[in-house]
């Protein structure tokens, strides 16, 4: 993030995000007691949403939901459609211009899938072990959270509807403050020991101004 010019209006994460109706519970809703599974309520398990979204300092941008895990199948056709999207609204307009970047999570297929040369859109990639740099985490765990206080299971309503309302709500939700928290303080600085609550003194490379590309 030191070696290139950035702002944070173009900065785009992306990752994708699964959940069903057990996640929604707010103590999962079962516990063991000697060898006997002990639920709370009935419960009966419903089939598991998928989800792929880019989130900007704005907040959601747009998502592609669909049910199972087959996220291979769907990946390519809901990043390019996601795109498109994000480049029709001209209220967002500024986040995929060319040169913008667009943050990725680690996972593979995100790797081999993924072409975002024909909008020259800039892209790198987060490995799994460092969640505090992505902002998209810190806003799936909001969203999971606001899931388990609107969602009923004993009311039998279809979970799509529930997650699309949360998503929606998220969709004008600001996250200065969630970019912030993961070190992108403001245009074109990165401050790496925010996310990981350390000393920028103890970390063991240099983020001089100096170092970074013009």
């Amino acid at each position: 993030m030191h070696l290139v010019r950035w702002s944070r209006e173009s900065l785009v994460f992306l990752d994708e995000f699964g959940v069903d109706n057990r996640d929604m519970l707010r103590t999962k809703g079962f516990c063991l007691v000697g060898k006997r599974l002990i639920y709370r309520g009935q419960f009966s398990r419903k089939p598991r949403r998928s989800m792929l979204a880019f989130a900007s300092v704005r907040g959601l941008e747009t998502f592609s939901l669909w049910k199972g895990l087959s996220i291979a199948r769907h990946f390519s056709t809901a990043v390019v459609s996601s795109f498109c999207i994000i480049l029709t609204y001209a209220r967002i307009r500024v986040v995929c211009l060319s040169g913008s970047w667009t943050v990725l999570g680690s996972i593979a297929i995100q790797a081999s899938s993924i072409s975002c040369d024909r909008w020259a859109l800039c892209r790198f990639f987060l490995p799994a072990y460092c969640p505090f740099y992505n902002s998209i985490e810190l806003l799936f765990g909001m969203i999971k959270r606001r899931l388990r206080e609107l969602y009923d299971e004993r009311s039998g309503s279809d979970i799509t509807a529930v997650i699309n309302d949360v998503l929606v709500e998220f969709s004008n939700r600001s996250m200065e403050e969630v970019f912030k928290k993961c070190g992108y303080v403001c245009d074109h600085e990165f401050d790496p020991s925010i996310g990981m609550h350390c000393d920028l003194k103890d970390l063991e490379f240099d983020v001089t101004v100096e170092n970074r590309a013009t």
